[in-house]
């Protein structure tokens, strides 16, 4: 059993909410949960969790996570094993997974490093699109929730498994992923 470090609106108990993971790596992680943290649980009352020091989470306990949110740094990128190895796992296991940028100018070195995947940049200027804490929030909504997105559900969360396993493969050196 792992142990965490959680985060819940008020500091009440974690039992009963949906449990969402931040996949971080070891020396993003205290401020990453201090910066994302007001955030999400702003937007949802679930029980945000994180690894404590150089720990990672273990298999067994990556299934109980409605979510897993990877906080893409630098450190994370250029970093093998620990919360990549973590990231991948979550893909392998089908549970959701949503890369947040959390520093300008990574997204052709996430690209690289993890494929042509869906993330969410805070740091993207196009001002005709939703707002990064809007597209934070409706993702939120469906994945725990089951809100409508603005592609209906099921068709969003085939995408996902569709770019889940395209990822998979090439990490995997273009090994077939059974969908």
């Amino acid at each position: 059993m792992t142990s965490f470090v959680w985060k819940t609106r008020g500091n009440t108990s974690p039992a009963g909410k949906p449990r969402v993971y931040i996949c971080a790596h070891p020396e993003d992680r205290e401020e990453v949960l201090k910066t994302l943290a007001p955030e999400i649980l702003d937007l949802q009352n679930v029980a945000l969790m994180c690894c404590p020091g150089e720990e990672f989470l273990d298999a067994e306990d990556m299934k109980e996570m409605a979510l897993v949110l990877v906080a893409v740094t630098e450190r994370f990128l250029r970093t093998q094993g620990g919360a990549r190895e973590e990231y991948r796992r979550a893909l392998e296991l089908r549970i959701p997974t949503l890369p947040l940028l959390l520093e300008q100018d990574q997204v052709e070195l996430f690209n690289e490093v993890c494929g042509e995947r869906h993330m969410l940049d805070p740091f993207s200027k196009d001002e005709t699109a939703l707002s990064f804490r809007e597209k934070l929030g409706k993702f939120l909504e469906q994945i725990l929730y089951g809100e409508e997105l603005l592609a209906p559900g099921p068709d969003a969360l085939y995408e996902l498994t569709l770019s889940n396993a395209a990822y998979l493969s090439q990490w995997t050196g273009n090994k077939p992923v059974a969908i």
